[in-house]
């Protein structure tokens, strides 16, 4: 710049364009104009003082004048976290899904934007609002892409795929398609990086040569597209509304789905989630097929726009050499027309799934309802049913892609023993143990038999253990022929150390469930005399519940009741060390237990509870509590 300057005296006029090129605003540049004049360094149509501008410029000196201050006119800038890398690696940088998700909708709201603005709404706040002070690592000026400023590899890294959409869409929409096509693929949000044209490409440089009136070379146009998509390799095409997709009115979305076709370069169509609902209910369960052949016929390339009028010529001129508009339509529309038949085949190859699912919530409500007839009704049904249900409409098709639309052997697998967990625990609940213990073995089986993976297999095991000893910790408590068999016992021990072994595996060992099945196998454990390891189960529970904050669940209430009952078993037997400090906790959990069961309506018969507390009055005398001292 100092070299620059010296070639020729700075006049005033010059100083303003200097001013502009450095991206100064017209108001600030007003400002400053005047600052200077103040100082001395610019006196009417006299050369400015260039060394003097350049010291006030870099803030190596203070202005004299008290009226204003430099440093609050002069626009600092910085350097990009990735300068110095290739000019190949800078072209394919992306950002994360996880960062989308994350920080640019932290921005969004910084720049109080919705979330649901359009990429148009947010290009100058946010997307050049936050780079215009980056010294841009490509051409050395002010002024960066946005992904130029972003850092760290769970934000930034080279492009894992290629978004093609519109800037109509809004990020919403956007963000929600990304995601649900991560959890589709089992990607790492934080290793999916997505090129996007509004955030990868620098909008300060297109801007300029907007104003300027400049357009990029056919030569150049060509050579920088084909070496993206083909750097990339993989392109996602966002597609909305279904009935009129906006991304087949422009013309480089349907430039790139074509690039991608006729280049095999892996192209996959998606949607926001509830866009693909609408588009299923409309044309399998209503009459949205005329809608869908509306949406086809409209595609052509001849009707199709861009925002610069220049890269419409030049897309237009690429499609004329590759066969003709009549010939890049038809297979645009085969695409479109492929993906839609994937949709609605999706729909239905899950349909027995999915029927599943529904049976299993709304008998799981019917459950909580105490609408138990109508519950074991469903339950029979899907059980009964389980061997159709299980396969899909597809399952004679001699074509594969097909067959796979259905769902997982483990996810069949799954909600049918979630069904069997379920009927167990209503058999449970109506007092028959035997057809409730003998309902979760048949879950245990399939998911055995099928050699599958699922949550149920650890809830099935905690049913057994329940089933086998029943729901009293002190046989004291129990009619004599209802009191569990060493045997049982026993077995409910190995029940519950399954299902705490496979929530570990599942990485949810300590998770509302776990602390569930801890409690149930305190009672196998206070049931065998075994306190001390009954005690360590229930802190366990007790710790995960704290980290949750759910000591306040009616489930904990549960927690509370067994510890009492342990409490009071040792205080009975005569095995305590200290009788009077387990007559206290007895009381004093039991009484919580109740206290937590009535805030919650879940009291439900209290005759046991009452009966222990009234024991443990009774028994006062001897466990060597002062009878004046309240616990």
């Amino acid at each position: 710049l100092a070299a620059s300057l010296g070639r020729a005296p700075l006049t005033a006029g010059r100083l303003v364009a200097l001013l502009e090129t450095l991206r100064f605003r017209p108001a600030e540049i007003e400002a400053i104009s005047k600052q200077l004049v103040v100082m001395g360094i610019v006196s009417g149509d006299e050369p400015v003082e260039t060394e003097r501008f350049l010291a006030w410029l870099w803030g190596d000196a203070e202005p004299q004048s008290p009226t204003a201050s430099s440093t609050l006119l002069r626009r600092e800038s910085k350097h990009s976290p990735c300068r110095g890398q290739s000019k190949q690696h800078l072209e394919l940088r992306a950002l994360s899904v996880h960062y989308l998700k994350t920080t640019l909708v932290d921005q969004m709201k910084e720049a109080k934007l919705p979330i649901t603005s359009s990429v148009y709404e947010i290009e100058e706040a946010v997307i050049r609002g936050r780079s215009e002070h980056v010294i841009c690592p490509r051409d050395g000026r002010q002024g960066a892409a946005y992904v130029d400023v972003v850092d760290g590899e769970d934000n930034v890294g080279q492009a894992t795929h290629m978004l093609s959409y519109t800037w109509q869409y809004r990020i919403s929409d956007i963000l929600e398609t990304l995601t649900t096509w991560c959890q589709k693929h089992g990607h790492d949000e934080r290793r999916g990086y997505i090129w996007m044209c509004c955030v990868c490409v620098n909008q300060h440089r297109v801007k300029e040569m907007q104003k300027k009136g400049e357009v990029v070379p056919f030569q150049d146009f060509e050579a920088i597209f084909q070496n993206r998509v083909h750097g990339i390799g993989k392109i996602i095409a966002l597609m909305m509304p279904w009935h009129s997709p906006g991304y087949l009115t422009r013309a480089w979305c349907m430039f790139e789905m074509h690039t991608a076709i006729g280049g095999q370069i892996d192209l996959e169509i998606c949607m926001p989630p509830q866009e693909e609902a609408l588009f299923v209910r409309e044309v399998i369960e209503s009459e949205g097929l005329d809608n869908m052949w509306k949406t086809l016929g409209k595609v052509s390339i001849t009707n199709a726009k861009a925002t610069i009028p220049e890269d419409l010529e030049h897309i237009l001129t690429l499609v004329s050499a590759g066969g003709g508009n009549a010939k890049f339509d038809e297979q645009v529309k085969k695409h479109v027309q492929d993906w839609f038949l994937h949709v609605a085949s999706t729909h239905v190859a899950r349909l027995p799934y999915n029927f599943l699912v529904s049976c299993f919530k709304l008998g799981r409500l019917c459950s909580d309802l105490r609408k138990n007839a109508i519950a074991e009704s469903i339950f029979a049904y899907c059980w009964e049913h389980r061997s159709a249900l299980r396969s899909t409409p597809f399952q004679n098709s001699e074509k594969a892609d097909l067959i796979k639309l259905g769902a997982t052997r483990d996810e069949v697998a799954d909600i049918l023993a979630n069904i069997c967990h379920q009927r167990g625990w209503l058999w449970h609940k109506q007092g028959n143990f035997k057809f409730a213990l003998d309902t979760y073995q048949d879950g245990i089986k399939l998911m055995q038999d099928e050699s599958a993976k699922g949550m149920s297999l650890p809830r099935l095991h905690d049913g057994c253990v329940r089933s086998l000893i029943g729901d009293e910790p002190d046989e004291a408590y129990v009619p004599e022929d209802k009191v569990p068999p060493r045997e049982a016992i026993e077995q409910a021990m190995e029940h519950a150390k399954a299902a705490i072994e496979g929530l570990e595996k599942f990485g949810v060992g300590k998770s509302e469930t776990a602390a569930r099945v801890l409690s149930n196998m305190s009672m196998t454990f206070t049931l065998a005399g075994e306190y001390d390891q009954a005690l360590e189960a229930l802190r366990k529970a007790e710790v995960i519940r704290t980290e949750m904050d759910t000591l306040k669940h009616p489930s904990n209430a549960r927690r509370l009741y067994n510890l009492g009952s342990m409490h009071l078993k040792r205080f009975r037997m005569g095995a305590s060390k200290n009788p009077a400090e387990d007559w206290n906790l007895a009381r004093e959990s039991i009484k919580q237990s109740l206290h937590i069961a009535n805030q919650c309506a879940n009291a439900g018969d209290t005759t046991t509870t009452d009966l222990k507390l009234k024991w443990l009055e009774d028994h006062r005398s001897v466990s060597g509590v002062d009878p004046a001292v309240q616990p």
